[in-house]
């Protein structure tokens, strides 16, 4: 799901937010790549900014032998965005802090577009998410910025 969301993210970046082995991320960007679902791209972003050049692929496009997967036709972007969903809501109900502070970290690296995004709209989300979370304006004012997270959640 993380890195659908944000491929241009090097492999070491993916195993930070994943907290993974370097392998298991290599393996499902060949994967994703493979399959179409993301691009294969020659140059990739660290967590501190940096850019950095990506790997080359083991094995060169032109003689890569197709899968029986790669010969069906990807699904609609729709369809992709209604699966992604649905698993973020499996993972956001199994594991709700974890979910939600990869999706702060997320959103984090996504500034410029969030910026695009009307003022009104981006009000109306944070007050959803607001009292999604049942906290008040009011609660959020007299925290500050650095909210504690209890021990137990961050556990």
């Amino acid at each position: 799901m993380l890195l659908r969301a944000n491929p241009e993210q090097s492999d070491g970046a993916m195993v930070r937010l994943a907290k993974v082995d370097h392998k298991t991320v290599g393996a499902v960007r060949d994967k994703l790549v493979a399959n179409g679902e993301i691009p294969d791209k020659a140059e990739r972003t660290e967590t501190n900014g940096r850019k950095a050049r990506g790997r080359k692929p083991s094995t060169p496009k032109a003689r890569a032998v197709p899968t029986p997967e790669a010969a069906t036709p990807k699904p609609p972007a729709s369809q992709a965005r209604d699966k992604a969903v649905v698993e973020f809501a499996r993972l956001l109900h199994s594991k709700p802090f974890e979910t939600l502070d990869d999706l702060n970290r997320m959103l984090a690296g996504e500034t410029g577009k969030i910026e695009e995004i009307s003022q009104d709209k981006r009000v109306a989300l944070a007050s959803r998410y607001l009292a999604a979370l049942g906290v008040s304006t009011a609660e959020l004012a007299s925290v500050g910025d650095t909210p504690e997270v209890p021990a137990k959640e961050a556990a």
